[in-house]
């Protein structure tokens, strides 16, 4: 009586829970790894990049979720494969209406310099992003920026990223490499044919050079609150956020975690590079950290930090999670749950364990990486979870047979997917092919769901 009563159970876990599928395109070849970067708010695009089969340039790919179809962003690779590691792309975020930021390679491919642009799924086509006039005069060569676009607003009016100029020190006359944050704001009312313009000032500090700059990562929706992270010049990464007041101010940035703003005021000989002739890293407080997500209100931002306090960069640092209110301006760190990777609107957070790395508002569709095996060793595979699908009809049969034979399951028949479970509802696994092996499980029990299209039937097996 005891086992039926957890059969049962299970089967009602089962139902509660069947509306999820996880997505992980190991049929792809992702040669140097892959990941789902981010969802939009609306569910219905992820995207993504990954290292190409040649050269390891980044191929962008994004998912659309409603026709089960995955895009790649870069037409070269998929025209003329041999040559795709001399044409780079990333997708780092999507709006609603399928306008994709990221970067791209513009300029000539031997060049390799990839800058910020957007991708549009309607059109097909790479757009490149303005850049910073003011700072023409101090490239050293042509061809000299590197960059990408990281956040757009789920309406598409806000591009948020960062750009890297290899710049000549009018001083010193030597290269200074220098990120400047930036964002762009859409002139047009067109979502699907969109057009944008930098909003400037972006930094005062590229005319002067100081250090590395900063980079900014995730933005709320609304354009306001930005995050991100800001080096002090000698390799410590302070987590940095900026208010965007849309007017002629620049950001109003502010270090939310981190010891010293170099940045600003370490070149205390006026020589206008931050160097060891101005004391170097004696006494430093050692950081890192980045912020990892804005709720899409803004009123939340999470992330990671770690420090030592030693004053030296090569000391092991130990990594905390941190919950920032932007209203109330409550800093919250050493979260006992771990590293958050996504924070919603009302402070709920999924942390860096469990893989994902964005959601959807709803939290219909999840996205991330996984470690999985790609027949030579471990690889990190673009994964998505699917939650609230059509319902799946659960039937007393199907046309399909499972059994087992020298601990690895057999199943026999038209399937779309497999799933395990323990007597006790814990999911051990998703498999789409029909011979599994079930040799790193313990003697017992377990329930295999077969699911074949929206129907799926539950039958028990014993190891």
């Amino acid at each position: 009586m005891k086992k039926i009563t957890l059969i049962l159970a299970l089967c009602a876990c089962i139902l509660s829970a069947n509306a999820q599928r996880r997505l992980t395109f190991e049929e792809y070849d992702f040669t140097g790894g892959a990941i789902f970067q981010s969802v939009s708010d609306n569910a219905k695009y992820v995207a993504g990049y990954s290292s190409a089969s040649y050269g390891g340039a980044n191929t962008g790919f994004v998912y659309i979720v409603e026709e089960d179809t995955l895009i790649c962003l870069n037409p070269e690779y998929e025209d003329n494969p041999e040559f795709s590691h001399l044409v780079s792309a990333s997708a780092m975020d999507v709006s609603d209406a399928g306008i994709v930021v990221g970067r791209y390679t513009f300029k000539d491919a031997q060049s390799h310099e990839s800058e910020p642009g957007y991708y549009n799924l309607s059109t097909k086509e790479w757009t490149k992003l303005e850049l910073p006039t003011e700072i023409e005069d101090k490239l050293n060569y042509e061809n000299a920026v590197y960059g990408e676009a990281t956040a757009i607003s789920a309406d598409g009016k806000y591009i948020a990223g960062y750009i890297l100029m290899r710049m000549d020190n009018s001083t010193r006359g030597q290269l200074v490499s220098r990120e400047v944050p930036c964002v762009w704001v859409r002139t047009n009312d067109d979502e699907l044919n969109p057009e944008y313009k930098l909003q400037k000032p972006v930094d005062t500090d590229h005319t002067k050079i100081l250090t590395q700059g900063d980079r900014i990562y995730r933005m709320s929706n609304d354009g306001r609150w930005l995050g991100g992270l800001g080096t002090n010049g000698f390799g410590c990464f302070n987590v940095m956020i900026w208010e965007n007041h849309f007017n002629d101010s620049l950001l109003d940035r502010t270090i939310l975690l981190g010891k010293e703003d170099i940045d600003r005021d370490g070149d205390t000989n006026g020589d206008g590079v931050v160097d060891d002739e101005d004391g170097g890293a004696d006494g430093q407080y050692w950081w890192g950290g980045n912020v990892y997500c804005v709720s899409p209100s803004g009123e939340w931002i999470c992330g990671e930090s770690s420090y030592n306090g030693t004053g030296y960069a090569d000391t092991e640092l130990s990594a905390v999670g941190f919950r920032y209110n932007t209203i109330t301006k409550v800093l919250e760190d050493s979260l006992i749950g771990g590293i958050p990777f996504v924070i919603f609107d009302d402070g709920e957070m999924i942390y860096k364990t469990s893989g994902v790395t964005s959601s959807s508002v709803d939290k219909s569709v999840f996205c991330g990486t996984y470690a999985g095996d790609a027949g030579f060793g471990a690889m990190n595979f673009p994964m998505i979870i699917l939650n609230n699908e059509t319902a799946i009809e659960n039937v007393e049969n199907l046309d399909v047979n499972v059994f087992v034979n020298n601990s690895t399951l057999y199943v026999d028949g038209e399937f779309t997917s497999v799933e395990v479970y323990t007597v006790l509802g814990a999911l051990i696994g998703n498999y789409t092919e029909n011979k599994i092996s079930l040799d790193n499980m313990n003697k017992g029990v377990y329930v295999v769901r077969i699911i074949s299209g929206n129907q799926a039937t539950t039958k028990k097996i014993n190891l």
